[in-house]
């Protein structure tokens, strides 16, 4: 704390350098790139951590039609610089959960293409 900071300005400062207000981070990998990483108890809360400070995109147009289903579903798909490069799955075992992953390539025809 510099000598202009009162104990107050701590929690918007915090937001800040959390990228949580004024991020300046638009994709996820730019986010990584600045916290290192993301750490949660839970898959879903690492899930929603990456987009709350994750503005901008990070599907492209072309491939958000394959990733959302008719139903507005989003589908576990692997995304790359914009494309989807994959899906995965998640099995629950008792103590143990583990993440499936199939990794495709991209043509005129994906996995999710009927």
């Amino acid at each position: 704390m510099n000598e202009q900071e009162t104990p107050q300005d701590i929690p918007s400062q915090r937001l800040i350098n959390q990228q949580i207000h004024a991020s300046k981070c638009g994709k996820a990998k730019d986010l990584l790139d600045w916290m290192g990483a993301i750490q949660s108890q839970d898959f879903v809360m690492t899930k929603w951590a990456l987009g709350l400070r994750a503005e901008k995109e990070s599907l492209s147009k072309a491939s958000q039609k394959y990733a959302i289903s008719q139903n507005g579903i989003f589908r576990p798909v692997i995304v790359l610089d914009g494309n989807i490069v994959g899906i995965w799955k998640r099995i629950t075992k008792k103590d143990l959960m583990l993440i499936n992953t199939l990794l495709i390539k991209i043509s005129h025809r994906t996995p999710f293409m009927k």
